[in-house]
């Protein structure tokens, strides 16, 4: 038994295994994820989560533009590259190099900006009255221990994805999660401040799930550190791009903190909260698809196979967009019921910040599709070593989105929501356009649009039916035999779960006489 779970750990996993792998395990870790919202929600006061989300911010800041653009876009590649030309000894040389750099900067960072919080915190929240703000700049200073670890652990992730080894990285945020869950339920006993020392042990499982099986394959951290090598050097020149979009994205989330703060209490927490919620389809469907599709798309690029990259690539785009077309909608049509289950559940939540949540996951809605798309096409411009455009093209889009908030404000944390979702929209036009123009390469436009187009018909349709059964079940709870209603936290779950099933069945049943060309590329998907 044992034996046979270290080889599904260890075995490498083919596109197809690797999606259905990822996409397994990032559903459990996302509905970990929003179960441990909920028990946040229920436990903590909105005030309270405001400092929560904002404690992360600085630290995320430096995580994501040190590390999580070294190894998404950089790292995979070079590293990838070295393992298909027998370079063996070299790529653990660098690995070991990148670790040890990456360990001396964040520690180095972390200490500076350590001793300098209370000088960069108010910054974030302007809005925090005193007691807020030292409470935030208690969080802050232990997140970025988190900072250093998930270092680690990203790196250990980029070994494991080269080797096509996704198994034990899926598994690592159920982990992460798990311990917060924990720590969210003790918040009664440990407060915010116990909690956030609970998220940092999430992270050590976090790396240490994965150090066991990159250990196996050869992964082992020296003393080594190799600045003048050129594999490294050619991760630093691929990184900075990447690094400086991610750098404008966590800005971007800075900016919005700092206006959430100055907005009704709770602002923070409910915008951090709707956004967790309406990625879950996103991670599902697109990260998971684009996460194991990258070294497959690396791999035809160096070969120059691109008939195979675009099928690859257009195939990919399609499936990301059947998915998430629906989640929008029913993520748009059952706001109120998934909010007042979401965040309404607990005594924390009252009845206005609730409405706030309905609103801000109406906006974020708008997104969904964009964000899935942007996510597939970088990871073919990461493939084919081009990491400045996305970059660009991505800075231009959040600056628009911060212009625009500014305008949208007025809406409360929605506007923000809502000028985050237009930004999405115009980097997946932007990335769509450049591709075009600078590759001039067919991507079977047609047919992607047709599935576009499909899946939008479908949806409407899907979402008329939600409607209708959402009234139907509402009209039988009125009955007077019938022991519950939507006042009760029962009647609504069992009312929101017909109308998704019902909805779910709409779309699929529509599918099978629309969409042939998508189930089958499902099937195909799911075959191996």
């Amino acid at each position: 038994m044992i034996r046979k779970l270290k080889d599904f750990l260890h075995r490498p996993n083919s596109l197809k295994g690797a999606t259905g792998i990822l996409a397994i395990t990032l559903f459990l870790s996302n509905v970990l994820g929003l179960l441990r919202n909920v028990v946040l929600a229920g436990k903590f006061q909105p005030e309270e989560l405001d400092i929560y989300f904002a404690g992360f911010q600085i630290p995320n800041l430096i995580f994501n533009l040190l590390v999580l653009g070294a190894i998404s876009t950089a790292f995979i590649p070079v590293f990838s590259e070295l393992i298909a030309s027998k370079k063996i000894k070299e790529s653990w040389q660098v690995t070991a190099t990148l670790f040890n750099l990456v360990t001396i900067v964040l520690v180095v960072l972390s200490v500076v900006l350590i001793i300098f919080a209370p000088q960069t915190i108010h910054y974030i929240v302007p809005g925090f009255e005193k007691h807020r703000l030292d409470e935030t700049i208690a969080v802050s200073r232990i997140m970025f221990l988190q900072a250093i670890i998930f270092g680690w652990s990203y790196i250990v992730s980029g070994v494991l994805n080269s080797y096509k080894r996704f198994t034990a990285y899926a598994l690592a945020p159920l982990f992460y999660n798990i311990s917060i869950i924990i720590g969210a339920l003790l918040g009664d006993r440990i407060g915010i401040i116990g909690l956030s020392w609970f998220v940092v042990f999430g992270a050590f499982l976090h790396f240490l799930v994965q150090l066991i099986p990159a250990w196996k394959i050869g992964f082992r951290p020296s003393l080594t550190l190799q600045l003048k090598n050129q594999s490294l050097k050619q991760i630093l020149k691929l990184m900075l791009p990447r690094n400086f979009s991610l750098g404008i994205q966590q800005i971007n989330m800075l900016v919005f903190t700092a206006m959430a703060s100055v907005m009704a209490a709770g602002s923070i927490a409910v915008f951090n909260l709707t956004n967790d919620f309406q990625t879950a389809p996103t991670v599902i469907f697109a990260n998971s698809l684009a996460i194991a599709l990258f070294p497959t798309l690396s791999e035809l690029a160096s070969k120059k196979d691109w008939p195979e990259f675009e099928r690859v690539f257009a195939k990919s785009l399609r499936i990301t967009i059947f998915f998430l077309m629906p989640s929008a909608f029913i993520m748009f049509i059952l706001r109120a019921q998934i909010m007042r289950l979401y965040v309404g559940l607990g005594k924390s939540f009252d009845w206005e910040a609730t409405i706030m949540a309905m609103n801000t996951l109406a906006y974020f809605a708008i997104g969904i599709v964009p964000v899935g798309i942007v996510a597939i096409y970088s990871r073919v411009f990461y493939a084919l070593k081009n990491t400045k455009l996305p970059m660009y093209l991505g800075a231009g889009s959040i600056i628009i989105s911060i212009i625009l908030a500014n305008f949208f404000g007025k809406l409360g944390v929605g506007g923000l929501a809502l000028a985050l979702s237009i930004g999405n929209i115009i980097n997946a036009v932007l990335l769509y356009i450049a591709y075009k123009y600078v590759y001039h390469k067919q991507l079977e436009e047609l047919q992607v649009l047709k599935t576009a187009g499909v899946s939008f018909g479908t949806s409407i349709i899907m979402i008329t039916g939600i409607w209708y059964t959402l009234q139907l079940v509402d009209r039988f709870y009125q009955l007077d035999q019938i022991p519950t209603s939507t006042q009760e936290v029962l009647g609504l779950f069992i009312q929101t779960s017909i109308a998704f099933i019902v909805g779910c069945g709409i779309y699929w049943l529509l599918a099978k006489l629309w969409q042939k060309e998508e189930l089958d590329l499902l099937h195909q998907r799911s075959k191996k």
